[in-house]
C-alpha cells in the first residue's frame, strides 16, 4: 500500500466505494499496475464473514447493544434510576394525565438517555455485501511523507529494492478531529488536525530514494534490512 491509493484514503476518511473499483490499483503499488482490468465486485465481502460494512463482526456489535440494553435496564431498578423514572411518570401524569412504563416502546429508563428504537436498531446486524466499507477510527499518518529537509519536495521512502523504491511501511494514530481535502489529484491534504488524549512529539526521519540509492538500496552493509525503521514518540495524556 503506497500513500494516498484507495487502501490508504481508506484508513483516513473512513469510507471505500470498493465496487467496480480496479483489483490491481487499489495498493497504489507498482507491481500491481500489471495484470487484467478486474474491478471488485459489490459481493467481495461474503455475509459468511460475519463482518458488515462498519469492518466490525456483527455478533460483536450486536452483543454490546444488549450489553447497554442490560445496563440500561440494571440502572432503572436502582435507587437512583426508579427515582427518576418516578419524576418522569409524574410529569407525564401531569400533562396528558396518564402514566406511562419506565420499559415502554418509548425509553428503556429516562436515566438511559437512548430511546429502545435506536438501541435496538444498533443491534441489528450491519449487512455485507454493500459494495462499501466504512470505519469510524479518526485516523492520520505520523510521517507526511515528504521530506522537506532537502529543500525541495521528495518522497519518503521505506523499502529500496530491486522491484520498487517507495512507502508501504506507516505509523497510523487516532486525532480528536480533522478535514481530509483529497481534491489535489493523487494527494490528499489534511487540516484543522487537532490531536486529542494522544500527541504527536517526534518520529525517526526516513531517506529519500536517491538517498538510498546512493547507498545502494537496502539491504546494505548499514542497513540489514530491505524496509527502513519508523519510529515515532507520543505522549499520552
Amino acid at each position: 500500500m503506497e500513500p494516498y491509493c484507495q487502501l490508504y484514503k481508506f484508513l483516513i476518511t473512513g469510507y471505500l466505494q470498493y465496487e467496480g473499483q480496479l483489483i490491481r490499483a487499489m495498493s497504489g503499488q507498482e507491481e500491481g499496475q500489471y495484470g487484467n482490468n478486474r474491478t471488485l465486485e459489490q459481493n467481495f465481502f461474503s455475509s459468511d464473514y460475519g463482518i458488515g460494512y462498519n469492518c466490525q463482526y456483527s455478533v460483536v456489535v450486536q452483543q454490546r447493544a444488549q450489553h447497554h440494553i442490560n445496563s440500561c435496564l440494571l440502572q432503572s431498578h436502582t435507587p437512583k434510576g426508579r427515582s427518576a423514572e418516578r419524576s418522569s411518570m409524574s410529569s407525564t401524569d401531569s400533562s396528558t394525565g396518564s402514566g406511562s412504563s419506565p420499559l415502554s416502546e418509548k425509553s428503556i429508563s429516562p436515566t438511559c438517555g437512548f430511546s429502545d428504537k435506536s438501541i435496538l436498531n444498533s443491534a441489528a446486524p450491519v449487512l455485507s455485501n454493500s459494495g462499501r466499507l466504512m470505519h469510524s477510527l479518526n485516523l492520520v499518518s505520523a510521517y507526511r511523507h515528504t521530506i522537506e529537509r532537502l529543500g525541495h519536495r521528495e518522497e519518503e521512502v521505506t523499502t529500496h529494492h530491486d522491484k520498487a523504491q517507495c512507502t508501504v511501511d506507516y505509523i497510523f494514530y487516532t486525532v480528536a478531529s480533522k478535514e481530509v481535502d483529497s481534491h489535489h489529484g493523487r494527494q490528499m491534504k489534511l487540516r484543522q488536525v487537532k490531536e486529542g488524549c494522544l500527541k504527536l512529539l517526534g518520529r525517526y526521519g526516513l531517506m529519500s530514494a536517491q538517498e538510498l540509492g546512493r547507498l545502494g538500496g537496502i539491504p546494505n552493509t548499514t542497513l540489514a534490512s530491505d524496509h527502513s525503521c519508523l519510529i515515532a514518540k507520543f505522549l499520552l495524556t
